[in-house]
């Protein structure tokens, strides 16, 4: 038997695959503004809280935390 991903999963592998084009797109990394774009437009805090607990990946730019 094979396994076949429902709605919710094929949705988030979409995503996924659409986040990773266009990562490479727009150069290996977004703005925090961008992510909260991306995430429904949740707060700053949020993003942060988010670095903080594991789910996203962020660099330090030159004035503070601008990547992601």
């Amino acid at each position: 038997m094979t396994f076949q991903p429902d709605a919710r999963a094929r949705a988030i592998l979409r995503g996924r695959s659409f986040a990773a084009a266009d990562l490479k797109t727009v150069g290996e990394a977004y703005r925090v503004d961008e992510v909260r774009g991306l995430l429904n437009g949740v707060s700053r805090q949020a993003v942060v809280k988010r670095i903080a607990d594991g789910p996203l990946l962020a660099a330090p730019g030159s004035r503070g935390l601008t990547s992601c």
